[in-house]
């Protein structure tokens, strides 16, 4: 019986279910016994759909907290640094102000970008120190790309040297580098 008042439509459904209860829980233990392959069908469905839906909440999130992230790339940048120093004992005495982005790598001219996520990324923006030895500390960073960073990463800079004059040798193939 449809009422318009939410109460009273409340109120019958929960007297029906009290006059009712007993044939309405052998109804739905049947219903439930002879309907196994609907109810299976059913769950799959639901959990699909959950599924996507938490996938696309997380991407929802991610997206916002990336775009939060891109919006003050100084500040972010800072605090990873600060856990990297808390983490690897070293010293870090830089503020915000100190996290200057360049539009371009000043090695290779690269646009940089922020990049979301973890990995490689050759413009993705990489702060290096430029005394390995010192921590992250004021005058002793550079922002540079990725790619710029890993190829100093471990070489000297006689070795930086060799390998440019290596390259730029009138006989070098690139069948040699394997």
């Amino acid at each position: 019986m449809p009422y318009k008042d939410k109460q009273q439509a409340k109120e019958y459904a929960l007297n029906y279910y009290q006059e009712n209860k007993k044939e309405l829980s052998e109804r739905s233990k049947e219903w439930y016994i002879n309907n196994i392959d609907k109810r299976k069908a059913s769950q799959r469905e639901w959990t699909k759909r959950t599924v996507e839906q938490r996938k696309q909440k997380r991407l929802e999130n991610l997206e916002a907290i990336n775009k939060k992230k891109e919006e003050n790339l100084p500040k972010h940048i800072l605090g990873t640094l600060k856990q990297r120093c808390k983490k690897r004992d070293l010293e870090f005495d830089l503020e915000e102000v100190d996290i200057v982005l360049p539009e371009t790598c000043p090695v290779f001219g690269l646009k940089l970008n922020y990049t979301q996520g973890k990995g490689y990324k050759r413009d993705g923006y990489s702060v290096d120190r430029i005394n390995p030895s010192l921590g992250y500390i004021k005058g002793n960073i550079q922002i540079l790309s990725q790619l710029a960073n890993f190829m100093k990463q471990d070489a000297t800079k006689e070795e930086l040297q060799m390998f440019a004059d290596w390259i730029n040798r009138k006989d070098y193939k690139t069948s040699e580098i394997i």
